[in-house]
Formats: C-alpha cells, sequence, structure tokens
C-alpha cells in the first residue's frame, strides 16, 4: 500500500448506465458519500443500496473486455458492478465507469478500513485444468483402439495434454490466483478505458 492521498473519495455523486446484454437490459449506478444504489432502468428488478461501510471485500474481474467489481457485504450478500457488455463501447461511458470504479474503490476504503480489495479468481486455474482433463479423458477413450494409438494425432494429443497438464495448468493458478491491491490505484487492465 502505498501512503497516497485518496483523490475521489469526497465530492459530487457520480451516476452511470451501463447495458447489460441488450438495449432492455440497462442498469444505472447512482455512487454517493457513503452508499451505491444499483436499480434496473425497467424497474423489472427492485432497486439495491449498499451501505459501502458494509462491504469487507472487493474483487475485480474482466471477461471478455467486461470489468466486473464484486462487492461482499457483512452477512454474505453480494452486489455486483459492470462495465456492461456492448458490441460498439462508448468511449465516454468508459472514461465514466473507470470514474466510478475508482471513486467506489476509494469510497469503500475510506468507509470500512477493513475492507479488503482483491484482483484475479482460482476460475482460470481450474477452467484450464477441466480443459486437460476432458481432453485427457478424449484421448483415454481413444486409446481402447489400437489402431488409433498408432495415428499421429492420437501422439500429438497425448503430447499437447501432457503440456497443459505439466505447463498451462500452473501457470493458469499462479497468474490467475488472487491478488491484493490498493484501492487508490485500479490495476490497469481492470480499467475499461483503454490505454492512449
Amino acid at each position: 500500500m502505498t501512503d497516497a492521498p485518496y483523490r475521489v473519495h469526497a465530492g459530487d455523486p457520480i451516476e452511470i448506465e451501463v447495458e447489460l446484454g441488450g438495449k432492455m437490459k440497462r442498469t444505472r449506478y447512482h455512487l454517493g458519500a457513503d452508499v451505491l444504489r444499483i436499480e434496473s432502468t425497467s424497474g423489472a428488478v427492485p432497486a439495491k443500496q449498499v451501505a459501502l461501510a458494509e462491504v469487507t471485500r472487493v474483487e475485480l474481474a474482466t471477461f471478455g473486455g467486461t470489468t466486473i467489481c464484486t462487492l461482499h457485504l457483512s452477512g454474505g450478500a453480494k452486489a455486483s458492478v459492470s462495465s456492461g457488455m456492448s458490441k460498439s463501447p462508448d468511449p465516454a461511458a468508459a472514461r465514466t465507469f473507470a470514474t466510478l470504479l475508482e471513486a467506489l474503490n476509494e469510497r469503500i476504503a475510506v468507509a470500512n478500513p477493513k475492507a479488503t480489495f482483491t484482483t484475479g479468481s482460482w476460475w482460470l486455474g481450474g477452467g484450464v485444468l477441466l480443459m486437460a482433463l476432458i481432453a485427457g479423458a478424449a484421448l483415454a477413450l481413444l486409446a481402447r483402439d489400437p489402431e488409433a494409438r498408432e495415428l499421429l494425432k492420437f501422439k500429438v494429443g497425448c503430447v499437447l495434454v501432457a503440456a497443459m497438464l505439466l505447463v498451462a495448468v500452473p501457470l493458469a493458478f499462479v497468474r490467475g490466483r488472487p491478488k491484493p491491491y490498493d484501492p487508490r490505484k485500479i490495476p490497469r487492465r481492470y480499467d475499461p478505458v483503454p490505454p492512449r
């Protein structure tokens, strides 16, 4: 952690509306000084208010260009803030979301100094391991046929599965493991604004 001061923990409320999978699925986030309000613009889902002091853990993840910030609350409840999915990303909306994400992290850190902030997930390593196990099972089925065992494709497949198990799986677990971060400095890969 650095000793740099918080830059946006105090100030005007921040509001952003994002598209979550289609024009009919839009969510509005309103971040005040000590509360985050999440509401569906269609009204289909009741609005949710999250007291920032109740947040015990913040997890950042990115999937296919969509940044997701999961807030774990005391009592086991969760809330998520997403940059949304859009076929044509709007740079202005991305900048607003980056500001919201930065302010949200800093305001949570001020409201609950004991909150933890992590990036990454064990899901990456688990996904690669699952792919290796499925490929290995397919090769085991092929190995029952003596003719298939003699094919070059089978031998190459065995080498690739071995490489996945010996290199890719450990690398995925090491690179994807949850790591702490300073709420005053969002890791760049979670910033939806592309670097210039």
